[in-house]
C-alpha cells in the first residue's frame, strides 16, 4: 500500500516515508541485477520501480534517473538549479547551482558552471531555452562555458524552488551498505 503523505509534503513523517522508499528501492536494485539494469536503461521504469518497491505515491511529472557509480556515467549528467532572477549574484554560483551526479574539482569547470549560472539569471529568454530544452542546455552550457561536452552529456536545469527541484530524483546505484549516501541532485530526503 503506498504511503498517505503528498510528494511535496516536508514534514519529518514524509521525510522518512521517503527515506524509507528509498531504502527498500536501493537495497532491491543491489539484490535483483535485471531490475538494476532496467532502471539504468529506462527512466519511466526506474520511476515505477521506485513507486512499486518503495510503496510510495510518485507523480507522473517526476522524473527518476538511476546511474551507475563509475565517473564516466556521472560526468555525462549535469544538473543545475538555476540562480534566481534579481538575486545579488554571489561569489561561486556554481556551489549553490551544481546539482549534478558529479562535482568536478578542476577549477576551469567551476567557472564555466559560473558563467553560465550568471548569464541564465539575467537573460530571460535564454534561462526560458535552458528550462524546457536539454539539448539547448547543453549547447548553450558549453558555449557560455567555454567546456566543450560529449554529445552523450545530458545537461539539466531546473528551477531553484522546493517544488521544481522535487520534480527530479537522482540514484547513484552503490554498493548495499552505501545506499544512504547515494542521493545526488535536486530532492534529498536525508537533508
Amino acid at each position: 500500500m503506498p504511503t498517505q503523505y503528498a510528494w511535496d509534503d516536508e514534514s519529518e513523517p514524509a521525510k522518512q516515508s521517503k527515506r524509507d522508499a528509498t531504502n527498500k528501492f536501493m537495497l532491491k536494485t543491489q539484490e535483483d541485477l535485471n531490475l538494476r539494469d532496467s532502471v539504468v536503461r529506462d527512466r519511466k521504469a526506474a520511476r515505477d520501480q521506485f513507486k512499486a518497491i518503495g510503496q510510495i505515491d510518485v507523480p507522473d511529472d517526476v522524473e527518476v534517473i538511476c546511474l551507475e557509480p563509475d565517473p564516466g556515467t556521472l560526468g555525462k549528467l549535469i544538473v543545475f538549479a538555476l540562480l534566481k532572477p534579481g538575486d545579488t549574484p554571489v561569489m561561486e554560483p556554481w556551489r549553490m547551482g551544481w546539482l549534478g551526479a558529479r562535482v568536478p574539482t578542476d577549477p576551469q569547470w567551476h567557472e564555466a558552471a559560473n558563467r553560465f549560472l550568471l548569464a541564465t539569471q539575467s537573460d530571460n529568454q535564454l534561462r526560458q531555452r535552458v528550462l524546457t530544452d536539454r539539448n539547448e542546455a547543453r549547447t548553450q552550457f558549453a558555449r557560455i562555458g567555454g567546456m566543450p561536452l560529449d554529445p552523450s552529456t545530458e545537461v539539466i536545469c531546473l528551477e531553484p524552488d522546493r517544488p521544481k527541484l522535487a520534480r527530479l530524483v537522482v540514484f547513484k546505484l552503490l554498493p548495499r551498505e552505501l545506499y544512504k549516501d547515494s542521493w545526488l541532485a535536486a530532492w534529498q530526503p536525508y537533508h
